[in-house]
């Protein structure tokens, strides 16, 4: 164990996906882990496998500590998930503490629940992941995305309608024509994509109508300008637009999170695993909130724009306990981590 503190290795570091949310995540977990004493000395970016570097096997092999920060990548089996996974049995063998935080887990197989059970401990973002985990016989913390704990100050008069994608490609397309009658503007949670290989990849993404008509190529031209036009630059000048809108309709997991954190009021569709739907049952916000993309009518957005008076207070409460609960998972991460 290092004199000066406990070491620890990050996996799964998604800065590298050039998207506010997972940076802002990332933040968190190294502010909590050093208010802990935890330095993370090493990240592994996002599906970067650990196995294939010998200097990446070494710091996983010299820290105290390593930590998984699961975010959406544990689910359906996928590939990328399983190196996040299998850096458990290494940890195990060395006598190393090893947590996977922050995750959703949704319809993984019983190899994947072999890896989760070696892990010391297991915090996810809401309650479906936990329930898949208990009937798989692994308990697990419901802890919400560390984007939550997120503070910035909201304008007094917030004015105008945003809208953002989704990461289902069709959905983000309907979405996007949804909300083009209501004179709503793109927000791009993604940042530092403005390339004419990001402008090509974003008018792939439109491709939600295969005809070549006119109409549908001037959609999906528009849809890439939108998609370009949204970004910004840095987390603070998102935030700070994010936080001036009345109204904010997404398809993006992190953004319904920030929204909450800034007390944005906001619709929500679904996305490719159950933790928009999921999260915001444990939010105690209202679940009509959770909508299809063909019920979104000027009607629903304006009802959205205000929080209904239980609202507040449910939200109130949920980002107080999610506050509590983090400071507490990294206060028992670095306890678990000095008595191994």
């Amino acid at each position: 164990m290092s004199p000066n503190g406990l070491t620890a290795v990050l996996l799964n570091d998604t800065r590298n996906d050039r998207h506010h949310g997972c940076s802002i995540v990332v933040d968190h977990i190294k502010r909590l882990a050093a208010e802990q004493g935890i330095s993370i000395t090493r990240t592994v970016p996002a599906r970067v496998d650990w196995r294939a570097s010998a200097g990446l096997r070494d710091a996983v092999a010299s820290a105290d500590l390593v930590v998984v920060n699961g975010e959406g990548t544990i689910h359906h089996n996928a590939e990328a998930a399983e190196p996040l996974l299998a850096v458990a049995t290494e940890a195990k063998a060395r006598g190393k503490t090893v947590c996977l935080i922050n995750t959703t887990w949704h319809e993984n197989g019983t190899a994947f629940q072999d890896l989760a059970r070696q892990f010391d401990i297991v915090s996810v973002r809401e309650s479906s992941s936990a329930a898949e985990l208990r009937q798989a016989g692994i308990e697990s913390r419901v802890i919400p995305d560390l984007s939550l704990l997120t503070e910035f100050a909201r304008p007094v008069a917030p004015v105008g309608i945003a809208y953002t994608d989704c990461v289902i490609p069709g959905t983000a397309a309907d979405l996007a024509r949804a909300m083009w009658p209501l004179k709503a503007w793109p927000l791009s949670i993604l940042y530092g994509r403005r390339s004419l290989r990001d402008a090509r990849r974003a008018f792939g993404r439109a491709k939600r109508w295969d005809s070549d008509r006119p109409v549908d190529i001037i959609s999906k031209v528009r849809i890439t300008f939108g998609d370009l036009r949204g970004q910004c630059d840095d987390a603070e000048t998102f935030l700070s637009r994010l936080a001036g809108f009345r109204v904010v309709v997404t398809g993006r997991f992190h953004v319904m999170m920030l929204c909450m954190a800034l007390r944005v009021p906001f619709l929500v569709v679904a996305s490719n695993t159950h933790k928009n739907l999921s999260t915001l049952r444990d939010s105690g916000l209202g679940i009509w909130r959770h909508v299809e993309v063909s019920d979104i009518d000027a009607a629903l957005v304006e009802r959205a724009q205000h929080w209904e008076a239980s609202e507040t207070e449910a939200l109130n409460d949920y980002v107080a306990s999610a506050r509590n609960a983090a400071d507490k998972l990294f206060r028992d991460i670095a306890l678990q981590t000095a008595s191994s």
